[in-house]
């Protein structure tokens, strides 16, 4: 069995503290014994990022039988992700290595990324318990991955598609899996508001919360495949 750490990413020059996180987080999984993959999505500029187009690009060129997604500003123990990888060999589903998501202040964040506090022992103010924010990091199979068919390139930008690629994984492959233990998530400017957001952020954001409606709806896994190929 093989493992790729796969995280997407791509720099848009908006928000300075991304490409920090990331700097960050890839000392992170330096000590992980697995190859990391920064991929992105192909596209330029200031379009919204495309984080389901980044997956499937990096998934189908690789030859690894299971992915661990994880999202650039992301910071979790080795164990939950060991954990995680064999629930994902044993059989199909999706796994999520946490059931807290402890999203850390702009100041907590910026004496984590310089190595000053130690983020294991740290308990962030704000706490969201699972399945919120269920796709910051993600552990599938290959097989898991083909029952989806792939992750949804009709969303874009942020909010609502994790949500929606939840929901798939559930129908298609079998109930969704959690790993218990934190997760912590390295402070940037918000996708939800902001003067750095753009009109096209905001546009991508509610045809986002559209899209999900119809995964909403959807009950069989043909309805669910015909919506991750962009077919409905």
């Amino acid at each position: 069995m093989t493992v790729a750490v796969i995280i997407p990413f791509r720099d848009r020059g908006r928000d300075p503290l991304r490409r920090a996180n990331l700097k960050r987080v890839l000392q992170h999984w330096d000590a992980y014994n697995a190859p990391v993959v920064v991929t992105g999505d192909g596209l330029d500029g200031y379009q919204p990022f495309n984080r389901s187009r980044a997956y499937n690009q990096a998934i189908t060129t690789s030859r690894s039988d299971v992915f661990v997604l994880t999202e650039s500003d992301m910071l979790i123990d080795f164990a939950q992700i060991d954990q995680a990888i064999a629930a994902a060999t044993e059989q199909p589903g999706l796994v999520v290595p946490f059931t807290e998501r402890h999203e850390h202040d702009p100041e907590t964040s910026a004496e984590i990324r310089a190595h000053r506090l130690d983020w294991r022992t740290t308990t962030a103010t704000v706490i969201r318990p699972k399945p919120r924010r269920v796709g910051a990091i993600n552990v599938i199979s290959r097989h898991t991955y083909k029952q989806v068919g792939r992750f949804d390139e009709c969303m874009s930008g942020t909010w609502w598609d994790d949500r929606a690629m939840h929901r798939a994984f559930d129908i298609c492959a079998g109930p969704t899996r959690w790993i218990d233990g934190p997760s912590h998530h390295l402070y940037h400017l918000p996708g939800y508001e902001g003067i750095h957001l753009t009109d096209e952020d905001r546009a991508a954001t509610e045809s986002n919360r559209r899209r999900f409606g119809m995964y909403k709806r959807a009950t069989t896994k043909e309805q669910v495949r015909a919506l991750t190929f962009g077919h409905a």
